[in-house]
């Protein structure tokens, strides 16, 4: 067993995930989050459990460079951007309603919106509140010392986190698309993970000849938040038709099932196979391999700021994870 994974996994314990659990169920949410929240509830499904984790995951994760003062602010903006994607997501993975995902999708480009034309009730609700809360997290960004020099790349990062939503609404629809080099290229922006670094820079000293270097480094956290994700929400995914975490692209890689299955087969016999298999332990080792290449990055910098955020930056990915891995059964 690699060696983070291994001291992750050591922390595992009943008595630790209960804890852990317990002090997330207890955050302290701010007034306007829980603001958002109550409004989120009237037209969303997912647990109250979600949005104290995605809190918590965005205090542990500190991107190299950023302001200090600005991070509880950035906290509160991170979930929000989080909440955003959970609209789009649900609606690509589990109603897949095509028409609603479409209007969805043109949200982030689009000045002036018609507003549910021919949506039923319950569809314009949801697209009203998507419009409403998208407009929030912009109005907001637009306040950042360095608004006007990264909104471009947050307007292209945003485009990949799209992409990957139609990509998943594709897959959910047609399972005989599934493929690793897809789910990577594709399925992984789904993480949202260059939008919040995208957010942060605008509130950072970072200087910009560093952002190559940065987003090579960004690259690979993506992937280990991908991983995370994928081993600790597949099982309750597939009660849903939802096939699009990177466990069955494994499954089907190396032949633990085939993509007729996925339509055909009973819920308890795939997660039986899968289980039976080693695909979270491969991609887990894949978690590992992409931690290392992300301190090799972090070490070839030559910037103080970075290096001296490194650690704290290699530590929260490894937080990141831990809290992926309490969280299967809650969220």
């Amino acid at each position: 067993m690699a060696k983070i994974i291994a001291k992750i996994l050591r922390q595992l314990t009943p008595e630790r995930v209960k804890k852990e659990v317990e002090t997330i169920q207890k955050v302290k949410l701010p007034p306007e989050l829980q603001k958002w929240i109550k409004e989120y509830e009237k037209v969303g499904e997912r647990p109250r459990f979600n949005f104290p984790w995605i809190y918590r995951v965005v205090q542990v994760i500190i991107f190299p460079g950023t302001i200090e003062s600005y991070r509880k602010g950035l906290w509160t903006l991170k979930t929000l951007i989080f909440m955003f994607n959970i609209l789009l997501d649900d609606v690509a993975d589990q109603s897949q309603n095509k028409k609603l995902l479409e209007n969805l999708l043109k949200i982030p480009f689009v000045g002036r919106l018609q507003e549910s034309i021919s949506f039923n009730k319950r569809e314009k609700e949801y697209f009203k509140f998507a419009v409403k809360l998208w407009r929030h997290i912009t109005g907001t960004i637009k306040r950042y010392p360095r608004y006007k020099e990264f909104k471009y790349l947050f307007d292209y990062d945003n485009q990949q986190y799209l992409n990957a939503m139609k990509y998943a609404y594709l897959i959910n629809r047609n399972p005989y698309l599934i493929n690793k080099t897809e789910s990577w290229l594709y399925i992984s922006h789904g993480m949202q993970v260059f939008p919040i670094m995208d957010v942060d820079l605008m509130c950072s000293k970072v200087n910009s000849q560093d952002l190559g270097l940065l987003r090579e480094m960004v690259w690979c956290f993506q992937r280990m938040a991908r991983i995370g994700n994928w081993v600790s929400t597949w099982e309750r995914e597939v009660r849903d038709n939802d096939f699009t975490s990177g466990v069955w692209a494994y499954a089907l890689s190396l032949g633990i099932i085939d993509a007729g299955e996925l339509r055909k087969e009973n819920e308890a016999e795939l997660v039986r196979k899968v289980k039976k298999s080693k695909v979270e332990q491969i991609l887990l080792k894949e978690w590992e391999d992409n931690y290392k290449k992300t301190l090799k990055l972090g070490e070839k910098a030559n910037k103080k700021n970075i290096k001296k955020d490194l650690k704290k930056f290699l530590l929260g990915i490894e937080k990141l994870l831990f809290l992926h891995l309490i969280s299967r059964y809650h969220k």
